[in-house]
């Protein structure tokens, strides 16, 4: 079995600064070295979330992708912040990914809600069904105790729930079958191609594509088909 290593998404450019903080991304290079102090001197904990998310890749494709955030407790600690570090390893073939947010400036105090700061990164390919642990430890490191945050994920085989429903209300007057479906359209995706399958038409002819469309829960499309034509007693349903 081939398998891709696990990688970034690099186009565009990673960016992490926000307003309050200038930050620079450093991929790869994750030596210790020069980032340990003295447990009283290191800041605190990250709070951090995982999950499986879409992306497009740098061929245009969407991707599965890790989207890990990180929120930092505004206690004093956040004075001696100097940045955080990722790690991604892939269980199965021990590869792992490193990403490094170094800050250039000393953090404040944020007054916003709950005064946190958070910090984000989605540019980590994975592969559907395989286990990922993330570690994620802020710079610099304790001396003594450094335990980073750490969350076991799996990627499902299918990143999309589309919560189809679909039915056949009625025959028309003329005997044409009229199939309606309606799905949950996915957070990343702003265009749909439906499709009806069966030996008995042709697969150019019963097709739709949906544009794209601004908060809705959900989307329907309705198909009319000559009932004369379909012999078969499944239809294959395909949403892409």
């Amino acid at each position: 079995m081939k398998i891709s290593p696990l990688h970034l998404i690099e186009l565009p450019p990673m960016e992490c600064s926000q307003e309050g903080v200038e930050c620079r991304v450093q991929v790869g290079n994750c030596s210790d070295e020069g980032w340990v102090v003295p447990r009283y001197d290191a800041p605190g904990f990250p709070i951090v979330t995982a999950k499986v998310a879409a992306k497009r890749d740098d061929s245009g494709q969407f991707a599965p992708v890790l989207f890990i955030t990180w929120r930092q407790l505004p206690d004093g600690s956040i004075f001696t912040l100097k940045g955080t570090e990722v790690r991604v390893v892939e269980m199965f073939t021990n590869h792992s990914v490193c990403v490094r947010y170094i800050f250039c400036n000393t953090l404040r105090t944020k007054k916003t809600v709950q005064g946190r700061w958070t910090f984000s990164l989605d540019r980590i390919v994975v592969i559907p069904n395989f286990k990922y642990q993330v570690f994620v430890t802020n710079l610099p490191k304790s001396d003594i105790g450094n335990y980073p945050m750490i969350t076991n994920i799996t990627v499902p085989e299918h990143i999309w729930d589309t919560k189809v429903k679909w039915s056949v209300p009625k025959y028309k007057e003329n005997g044409d079958l009229v199939i309606t479906i309606e799905f949950e359209p996915e957070e990343f995706s702003d265009q749909y191609k439906v499709s009806i399958c069966s030996p008995d038409l042709h697969p150019d002819a019963v097709y739709s594509t949906l544009p794209p469309v601004d908060n809705k829960p959900f989307l329907r499309v309705n198909f009319t088909l000559e009932a004369w034509r379909i012999n078969h007693c499944f239809l294959e349903l395909v949403v892409s």
